[in-house]
């Protein structure tokens, strides 16, 4: 076991607070509300914590790499081109401004909904996080998945920490999940500055 209950519920808590902050700031960009709609995180062998695969709708994902670790923040297609129209709303006046750049904004939604919890997470732990710029994949949910699991770079234990956070705006018609991944050597030091 990499972190221990209590480890595990600050880490949650921490998540928690870090996403309220990613889609508070999502909420003024979009101008529509977004919530977190459901979470988890799970620890074991990186294998067995894989998503099953499967071929399910497209969607357009950013992948960011740190030190031990891997975010995901993914669209479906229709969430990402909802997120886009919303997102350049802002910017031009042209109403099929976002036509074709769902990537950039997805790349750039993305940005601030991962930095947040990347800063909260660093500051409890005593450390200073690089994160890389966001690379865009398209691809269903299993393919993106595989993707940031073939980007973490695994200890020779071969073990991982898993978050899953789905949102969604109900205003918008829009959802997405972000994944985070930590191999065992992030996921032990968080657990030691984080209380055990």
């Amino acid at each position: 076991m990499i972190l221990s209950d209590t480890v595990q519920e600050h880490l949650r808590r921490l998540l928690r607070t870090g996403m309220d902050s990613a889609l508070a700031r999502l909420t003024q960009i979009s101008g529509a509300p977004w919530q977190v709609r459901e979470s988890s995180l799970r620890q074991g062998p990186a294998e067995a914590l894989r998503r099953p695969q499967s071929s399910g709708p497209q969607h357009c994902g950013a992948l960011f790499t740190l030190p031990g670790g891997v975010f995901l923040v993914a669209f479906p297609d229709a969430s990402a081109e909802a997120v886009a129209r919303a997102f350049f709303k802002g910017f031009s006046k042209r109403p099929d401004a976002w036509k074709g750049k769902e990537p950039d904004a997805v790349a750039e939604i993305s940005n601030m909904v991962v930095n947040p919890v990347i800063n909260l997470l660093g500051d409890s732990a005593l450390m200073i996080i690089f994160l890389s710029s966001p690379e865009v994949w398209q691809g269903d949910l299993s393919m993106l998945d595989e993707t940031a699991f073939g980007k973490l770079l695994l200890r020779e234990d071969g073990q991982a920490v898993r978050a899953d956070i789905q949102i969604a705006s109900a205003e918008l018609g829009a959802d997405g999940v972000i994944t985070m991944l930590l191999n065992s050597a992030l996921g032990g030091h968080l657990s030691e500055a984080l209380g055990d």
